[in-house]
């Protein structure tokens, strides 16, 4: 059973129907409907996005279809998965998506799934994923596997923030960002040649405006109180702030 056919259920839907999987879609306002008839499910993946009432409604669902096992593909706060398992008292494991969101029916093949919880739910999920096509990688915890999740968007957001400024930077002083990009790219070819590919920088456009995105600024509201999240959001508003200013005063 799919729970959210969002980016991510879809994506997973897709998976499980290329491997003949029997799959039931749980979605009212998309039109996807279980049939009454339908008392018990194998296993549940969960991609509904995160709000204050997941863990509820997450309980609810596994309540009323019983699964062996629960994945949550959801990106949520650390400790959700043990709640929700502490409460369920059935098998959960988290299991964040990676890739492309704007191509992630075809991304979500190239990235490695990791799955974190207990041993024997990560045994489960592990199967279970490996039989519809993905390729495995077991964390020791739920919480491990959620706050990869979240550190890993909010670097990519510092990456973009970083991007931000250098545009700021070549602004104020009228230099082509070009060369930005021809730098970081000899750097990146420097590093590859040198055996130390680790050294590695991501060159990215500066987006317009605050970084928005499915999975970075919210993501980072997820993040416990911290000088991570702290920072990260006075960057972005600050810098969203002064652009805004300065068009206002060449207007």
């Amino acid at each position: 059973m799919i729970v959210g056919m969002g980016k991510v259920g879809t994506a997973i839907a897709e998976m499980e129907k290329a491997a003949k999987s029997f799959v039931l879609l749980d979605d009212p306002l998309c039109g996807h409907v279980v049939p009454d008839s339908v008392k018990r499910v194998q296993i549940m993946h969960i991609c509904i996005p995160y709000t204050t009432s997941f863990v509820r409604t997450v309980n609810s669902k596994v309540r009323k279809w019983k699964p062996m096992l629960t994945i949550i593909h959801s990106t949520v706060p650390c400790g959700t998965t043990e709640k929700i398992e502490k409460a369920v008292k059935r098998a959960v494991v988290h299991s964040p998506v990676r890739g492309q969101h704007n191509d992630l029916v075809r991304s979500v093949k190239i990235f490695r799934k990791i799955v974190g919880g207990n041993k024997v739910g990560v045994t489960m999920a592990e199967n279970h994923l490996r039989n519809i096509g993905f390729d495995v990688v077991k964390f020791p915890s739920a919480r491990a596997a959620e706050l990869a999740k979240l550190i890993s968007t909010t670097q990519f957001g510092w990456s973009i923030l970083m991007a931000k400024e250098t545009k700021a930077l070549c602004d104020f002083f009228r230099v082509d960002p070009i060369y930005m990009k021809i730098e970081a790219i000899s750097y990146n070819e420097g590093y590859e040649a040198a055996g130390l590919p680790k050294f590695r920088r991501p060159i990215l456009k500066p987006p317009e405006g605050k970084i928005g995105g499915s999975c970075v600024s919210q993501n980072v509201d997820l993040l416990p109180d911290c000088m991570l999240k702290d920072v990260f959001k006075i960057l972005n508003e600050s810098r969203t702030k002064k652009i805004r200013i300065q068009k206002e005063k060449k207007s």
